[in-house]
């Protein structure tokens, strides 16, 4: 179960202050970091509606060390807007034991300076979790004396046991110094890992999740996020997932629909969302979380990231049970690219999905990447078009990112098709930091624009009730001067 600690009710003393530190960027800029699977910058407005990921481990660790007697706190940056000297001030008054902040590829060159910040003063024991850390830990301990621990992969447990005082060179997932060398201990894997279900709930009255972690694919604000597993089965050579979770881990499908019934009645949401690495995996599983919703009635609305090789017999039971929207990846249209990118994807499946879906009233997102080893224009002009024929609700552009540790940046380096190694620039909104002899960086960009103007064409004159959704929660939220800003927006991109 989740704390019923007032949010604003500061404690005497705190063992743990979990967070998603600030990240400085220039004016006119937004980020989003823990709880990414794709950390990066943003222009202001860029979104309709703006939301963040709900930072789901950071918000188990917090839970689990509560639960163990310990006192932690959660406080995330980004979606609460607190600004470096407010997160010092907030620090200094709380005095914990132990700091854990959330990095990244594409934010830790600004992250070490908020860390230097924070060391000095506070002089605080810090550990670096996420992605970056875990795959870079003995460059960072190295480099950077600030930084006390890198945490690998899965931290939860490996926190406990460092607020409980068990010596760091004994935790599994933990990198820290001895003798003035760096010690890395590899992290748990295997059938000795505790269950999901050991977990507690996320904690998520400290994130006040209500207010700053709406789902934008969802049709009803306000809307709450869960997972019903971990990692993912798939090897795709560009994504983490695989990788930073100790394998892929499903929950009991009982114990996610009681989550579901403890959510519904303590947060009063109007729709649920799914952020799995795929929600569809194990179709058995998912049918029987169908099944439960079903005989047990929850009566809300829910939406899930999934894959696009769903059967339409999961779809169908999917939809009895509340189901109303589907994302998933699809990535490129050309079959040499994915299969080069190992994404289990067959194409005619995916064309099945989204029709049985919009035959059954389930609306969907599909995501591609440009920049895939193999692309060129042949093959980008064909995923475009694939992309507007799919026609799927909404979608999504971006550039191919190879983060550190995934086998597509090896790859990339050793084929000499990374143009640098300036992690600030992997954000694969703005610039590509893959290139190769037939499709440049600025090719790849140019393909990202030009997917989100014919997106934008095709939402406006094929789903009208898409746009007009986002147009009234953008005036109820923001007003019709916000609204009117976008629409000039919007007609520039399209023109």
């Amino acid at each position: 179960m989740s704390s019923t600690r007032n949010p604003n009710e500061v404690p005497v003393t705190v063992d743990v202050v979990l967070a998603n530190p600030p990240w400085e960027l220039p004016a006119g800029f937004t980020s989003v970091r823990a709880g990414s699977r794709w950390p990066h910058t943003r222009k202001v407005n860029e979104q309709i509606l703006e939301e963040f990921p709900f930072p789901f481990l950071l918000a188990y660790t917090t839970a689990l060390l509560n639960r163990a007697g310990l006192t932690a706190m959660v406080i995330d940056c980004l979606a609460q807007k607190i600004g470096l000297d407010e997160f010092i001030g907030r620090l200094q008054a709380l005095q914990p034991r132990l700091l854990v902040l959330e990095t990244s590829s594409p934010s830790f060159a600004a992250d070490i300076l908020v860390i230097k910040k924070i060391k000095a003063a506070l002089g605080v024991p810090l550990a670096l979790a996420g992605p970056h850390p875990t795959f870079m830990a003995e460059d960072i301990l190295t480099q950077h004396p600030e930084v006390d621990y890198c945490l690998l992969g899965e931290y939860e447990y490996p926190v406990l046991a460092l607020a409980s005082g068990q010596p760091a060179a004994e935790i599994p997932g933990v990198a820290g110094r001895q003798d003035g060398l760096v010690r890395v201990s590899p992290p748990a894997s295997g059938p000795g890992l505790p269950p999901l279900d050991d977990l507690p709930y996320p904690e998520r009255d400290q994130l006040d999740v209500l207010t700053h972690y709406n789902e934008n694919f969802c049709r009803h604000v306000p809307n709450i996020t869960l997972v019903s597993s971990r990692g993912c089965p798939h090897r795709c050579i560009f994504c983490l997932e695989p990788i930073y979770y100790a394998g892929y881990r499903a929950r009991a499908p009982e114990k996610v629909v009681d989550e579901m019934f403890y959510l519904r009645d303590r947060y009063h949401p109007r729709e649920f969302y799914f952020d799995d690495s795929s929600f569809t995996v194990g179709e058995k599983r998912v049918r029987d979380i169908c099944r439960s919703l079903i005989d047990r009635q929850l009566g809300l609305p829910w939406s899930a990231m999934g894959d696009g090789m769903v059967g339409s017999e999961t779809l169908k039971l999917m939809r009895r049970a509340g189901c109303g929207g589907l994302k998933f990846g699809v990535e490129s249209a050309d079959p040499d690219i994915l299969k080069r990118m190992k994404k289990p994807v067959n194409l005619d499946q995916v064309r099945r999905v989204v029709a049985v879906c919009r035959s059954l009233g389930i609306r969907t997102h599909a995501t591609y990447a440009f920049g895939g080893p193999g692309e060129n224009d042949r093959t980008i002009e064909h995923t475009l078009r694939f992309a507007i024929r799919l026609n799927t609700d909404t979608a999504q552009f971006s550039c191919m990112v190879p983060f550190p540790g995934t086998p597509l940046f090896d790859q990339a380096r050793t084929q000499g098709w990374l143009l640098t190694t300036d992690f600030s620039r992997f954000d694969g909104l703005n610039e590509s930091v893959l290139g190769y002899p037939d499709c440049s960086g600025p090719r790849i960009v140019a393909a990202v624009k030009e997917g989100k103007r014919r997106l934008l064409r095709n939402i406006i004159i094929r789903h009208p009730a898409v746009a007009l959704k986002g147009a009234i929660n953008l005036i109820r939220r923001e007003g019709f001067g916000m609204f009117w800003e976008k629409l000039r927006e919007i007609g520039a991109i399209i023109a």
